[in-house]
């Protein structure tokens, strides 16, 4: 058996790389294209695999986005204001009677608001899964 010997060209050693630069906009729509077709086909490998990253790397998570409200509650007013208005709100129906100006905010009664937010309920949901 003979030996091969593989000569590498100097000038063709970043090819592919070249290649990849000249064509890049093909090569982008060809491989989205095909990520577009292989999310339809895989949809429930998908969900499984993030439902376990969700489970696995829940605290990185919770920490991540402690952070993120921290600094947008910081720089963001009206984000701020948001929050506290959900918490409040939050609160008066859980039963806490002393918020009185969340409901002002509010314009309604806690029951209005209470029938208001019931009715948004998609089957299957209660009262008993949100607290």
């Amino acid at each position: 058996m003979m030996k091969r010997t593989v000569y590498i060209n100097m000038n063709n050693k970043n090819y592919s790389q070249n290649y990849y630069l000249k064509h890049r906009k093909a090569i982008r729509l060809k491989q989205n294209i095909y990520m577009r077709v292989w999310r339809k086909k895989n949809k429930d490998k998908i969900k499984r695999y993030k439902s376990n990253y969700d489970i696995k790397h829940k605290k990185q998570i919770n920490n991540y986005y402690k952070k993120y409200q921290r600094i947008r509650r910081k720089n963001d007013s009206a984000f701020k204001i948001l929050t506290n208005l959900r918490n409040r709100v939050h609160i008066a129906l859980k039963g806490n009677p002393k918020l009185e100006t969340t409901m002002k905010l509010v314009g309604c009664s806690i029951e209005k608001l209470r029938v208001h937010l019931q009715h948004r309920f998609k089957r299957g949901m209660n009262w008993g899964q949100l607290w």
